[in-house]
């Protein structure tokens, strides 16, 4: 799987949030969150990203 580029944007209902790396970001995020998908993120290009749990922590991944 091809590494990310950063930043990582993550839009929580309008509270953009940028992070310089991918581990960040997935701290940051809630797990109630992302079961609830209350939050999106995108690549430097506007790509989505993939939020889901993965073992009991937050995975960011590309969509494509």
């Amino acid at each position: 799987m091809p590494e990310l580029q950063v930043p990582i944007f993550l839009d929580e209902h309008g509270d953009v949030s940028a992070f310089q790396s991918v581990p960040n970001a997935e701290r940051y995020i809630e797990a109630i969150d992302v079961n609830n998908h209350e939050c999106i993120g995108y690549d430097p290009q506007g790509h989505l990203l993939q939020l889901r749990m993965k073992k009991n922590a937050v995975s960011i991944t590309s969509k494509e």
